[in-house]
């Protein structure tokens, strides 16, 4: 039997870091005629929470959409639910360098204008981190007649997950490359309901 689906939903997620010690943040403002070169540097410990969440809603119905001839199977309607949380605790450092170049159309006498996003930009950066959390993946099928899936709730929770976090960023004008590396440490314990 052909049958449609009809998906929708909703996906968030947080971080929140708070600085446990490290070096001052660094900015070097240069102007060399005519471009102007503003620095930053960074290195930081820091901890905090970290999460995801994902919530969509499933309407499947048989026959195809538009169609209204009987095929004598239900439709139905269900809900996934993902979520997770972590806290965890790392290190980051980098430096960028941005680019403003002179621009004659500004009145102000300086002709650069660094309110705005920097022409070009050079920056590396790097950041490794370690986290500690749980996780849960379910679904809830309960209106009209499922059988894939199941009628009522159904999930996995794991408790006690862990897993390390590599990023790193290079940018080179309009280049970027940001590869992030998730490392898991131990899968925790699983509770399937």
């Amino acid at each position: 039997v052909t049958y449609t689906e009809l998906k929708g939903g909703l996906e968030g997620s947080y971080e929140v870091n708070i600085n446990l010690a490290g070096t001052p943040d660094l900015d070097i403002s240069l102007n060399l005629w005519p471009v102007l070169l503003k620095a930053e540097f960074k290195c930081k410990l820091f901890a905090g929470p970290t999460g995801k969440i994902s919530f969509d809603g499933v309407g499947k119905f048989y026959g195809k959409l538009g169609d209204n001839t009987p095929t004598g199977c239900d439709a139905c309607f269900y809900f996934n639910l993902k979520a997770e949380g972590f806290l965890r605790i790392g290190v980051k450092a980098g430096g960028a360098v941005k680019i403003y170049y002179w621009d004659p159309s500004l009145d102000d006498g300086l002709a650069f204008d660094a309110s705005r996003k920097p022409d070009d930009a050079i920056e590396l950066s790097a950041e490794a981190s370690v986290g500690i959390g749980n996780t849960f993946s379910g679904t809830w099928a309960g209106i009209g007649n499922c059988k894939k899936p199941e009628p009522g709730v159904h999930g996995t929770i794991n408790i006690g997950k862990a897993k390390a976090n590599i990023k790193f960023k290079l940018q080179l004008g309009p280049i970027s490359f940001e590869p992030n590396y998730e490392i898991p440490i131990w899968d925790g314990i699983e509770f399937k309901f």
